[in-house]
């Protein structure tokens, strides 16, 4: 059964005749109610066949306070009794109905997302897990972002197993300058809907450039790739800029240092040559790669 109200299960049960002539008029000790109805009060299995009627159980937090004696706290296991009064019989058929109450929920971390400085040409992500508590599987979805966010893998759209964890790549690119919010809505399978609220700044940078990514054919040891990119600066005074590289990466980037006049731009060349520390490490992995295909 679900945790929230309007998840319903239902469950067909045969009610078999053992009369070889006439029919057996059955009535069962199922309560009509918002948690728990059958099909019919009464019923009239034919000789010597069955005769199916369903069990419903709507599950919520009210159920759970209504059966506080058949349910198990720790394992969260329903236990119902049905009985079914038979008028030509003394004794009537009881029978047990089983039901694992599980919860519908899912959890967001961090519970509101602050992405803070955002620049206005590129894209600013955050980490978003969803974990599942419930005792089954949930699909989810993030459906209709906001204008400026999108979500990976997926596009937002996942499953999570039970008791599992999964994370969630929200990025943003702020349509304007300035401070903003915004809600990512997700809906489940299970009719679940969960908000998360965001906020971030928006930030339109004085100094552009014509890339935010690079990316470099294969370098054999010894050999030099470069690439070009262009600095641009958007306002109306001198703007300095200064690059600096990792240690021991194989960049070179010249110039490294200058100055940007206004509304000007200038060309960057950004060089790569591969480092001993790299051709080594390379050279390991292969190396432990053919290992174990052996």
């Amino acid at each position: 059964g679900g945790g929230e109200e309007g998840m319903r299960n239902d469950m067909t049960v045969e009610i078999q005749s053992t009369l070889v002539n006439g029919n057996n008029d059955i009535s069962n000790g199922i309560t009509n109610n918002n948690h728990n109805s059958s099909s019919s009060n009464g019923n009239y299995p034919q000789p010597i066949s069955p005769t199916p009627t369903v069990l419903s159980m709507s599950s919520s937090k009210a159920t759970a306070g209504r059966g506080t004696g058949a349910l198990n706290r720790q394992s969260c296991i329903l236990r119902i009794p049905i009985k079914l009064h038979v008028p030509s019989q003394n004794i009537p058929v009881t029978f047990v109905v089983r039901a694992q109450l599980t919860t519908t929920d899912l959890v967001f971390t961090p519970s509101r997302l602050d992405l803070g400085p955002c620049v206005t040409t590129e894209l600013t992500g955050s980490k978003l897990q969803i974990h599942n508590p419930s005792r089954l599987p949930q699909t989810f979805g993030f459906l209709h972002p906001p204008p400026g966010v999108s979500l990976a893998p997926g596009g937002g759209y996942g499953h999570v197993l039970p008791g599992e964890t999964v994370e969630v790549t929200v990025s943003l690119r702020p349509p304007i300058e300035g401070p903003q919010t915004f809600v990512l809505t997700c809906h489940t399978l299970a009719g679940r809907v969960f908000e998360i609220p965001g906020s971030a700044v928006g930030v339109r940078p004085v100094v552009q450039c014509s890339h935010n990514r690079i990316v470099l054919p294969v370098t054999c040891a010894g050999d030099t790739r470069s690439y070009g990119i262009i600095l641009r600066n958007t306002s109306e005074g001198e703007q300095a800029y200064e690059a600096k590289v990792p240690p021991n990466s194989g960049l070179v980037i010249c110039p490294h240092v200058a100055v940007i006049p206004p509304k000007g731009s200038l060309r960057v060349l950004v060089e790569y040559s591969p480092p001993p520390e790299a051709i080594e490490a390379v050279r390991k992995k292969i190396e432990a790669a053919a290992e174990k295909e052996e």
